[in-house]
């Protein structure tokens, strides 16, 4: 459900040999993987599109729509710059500390987007139970300034290979410690996640479909959380065991290439699932099973912050979803939203069989 964006503004892993040799040489074929593997974000970029278009631009501006398009765009940003960073032949000291520092900059947003989509969600799962909100926070910020130092202890510079001159960054022994304290936050931090989102939806998911009302939005919370948590955390099991493992130069080089990978399938999957609940919540016209899946994205309505905003606007389709909130006065995923908070139990599960009866 999680993985670490630490790594991802360690971009010197592709890169390669400065001009004191405290770098190491990058594999030929792992660039090329690399590349590849970067090339996902803009295809899946091209496949959802449309649906970004159709979900999220129709909809009132808040603090949701915000962590998802920081979270989006910032990384492909990231990414594009990465690419130059690797292809730029013979670059100079200025365009590469240029290159690097925008790099560094869009790395660290990014994380940030994501961070606050999972722990807000959370926190409105648990009906604003500050306790989860500051645990989860504390993580976030945590694995998010440790991201910032290591952009900030890592300075590129202009190295020799037998490619010619490029863009690199000098290995510094403090960053691998700070990198494995990284991996270990994720790998908690995800654990976390996972196991509040799983105990609070599993119950309902289950009763959703004995009583015949289909799968609801705990069903797809379950279902991609399920998939990120597990991939991700084969991902950040083996980033730790790779510090504890005296390990040669190209298996260093390989496993850059493996985090890419992780940190690219997180973006993907997590821009796909605030998609896919936001498509999820506009099949109800005419359908009264999903007149409950007109919820949030999981996350609480902070009416009293001027930045966050109703993060249960961005999954109405319009001003008349508040209304029917009103009229079926139930919390179907115990976290749908009102204008102003999070909307309550208030009926049980013969009165949602009614709703679908009628």
């Amino acid at each position: 459900m999680n993985i670490s964006f630490h790594s991802l503004s360690q971009f010197n892993i592709y890169t390669v040999v400065s001009g004191t040799g405290k770098s190491t040489v990058i594999l030929a074929n792992a660039t090329y993987i690399l590349t590849k593997v970067e090339a996902l974000v803009f295809y899946d970029y091209a496949l959802t599109f449309s649906t970004e278009v159709s979900e999220t631009w129709n909809s009132k501006f808040s603090g949701a729509q915000a962590l998802f398009f920081l979270t989006r765009y910032s990384y492909m940003l990231f990414t594009a710059l990465l690419c130059a960073i690797i292809f730029l032949q013979n670059p100079s000291e200025t365009r590469c500390r240029v290159l690097t520092f925008n790099a560094t900059v869009w790395v660290i947003t990014t994380p940030i987007g994501f961070y606050g989509i999972l722990t807000l969600r959370t926190y409105a799962l648990y009906q604003k139970n500050t306790f989860i909100l500051v645990i989860l926070g504390v993580l976030g910020a945590a694995n998010v300034s440790l991201a910032v130092y290591i952009g900030v202890a890592e300075k590129p510079e202009v190295g020799s290979t037998v490619y010619g001159t490029i863009c690199g960054k000098p290995e510094i022994p403090t960053v691998d410690r700070v990198q494995l304290a990284s991996t270990i936050i994720s790998l908690i931090f995800g654990v976390l996640v996972f196991t509040l989102t799983f105990a609070k939806t599993i119950r309902h998911a289950v009763e959703m479909r004995k009583v015949g009302l289909g799968k609801s939005l705990a069903y797809f919370i379950l279902r991609d959380g399920t998939l990120y948590f597990l991939a991700n955390l084969l991902f950040q099991v083996v980033n730790a065991a790779v510090y504890f493992i005296p390990a040669s130069w190209s298996i260093g080089n390989w496993l850059g290439v493996a985090i890419s990978f992780s940190n690219t399938l997180t973006v993907i999957l997590t821009n796909r699932l605030v998609l896919n609940l936001r498509r999820v919540s506009h099949r109800r016209e005419g359908n009264a099973l999903t007149i409950g899946e007109i919820g949030t994205i999981h996350v609480p309505a902070f009416a009293i912050s001027s930045l966050i905003g109703n993060l249960g606007a961005p999954l109405r389709v319009g001003p008349e979803d508040d209304s029917e909130i009103e009229e079926i006065g139930v919390d179907y995923e115990a976290v749908a939203t009102e204008d102003c908070g999070i909307a309550h139990h208030s009926n049980n599960v013969e009165e949602l069989r009614g709703l679908s009866d009628n």
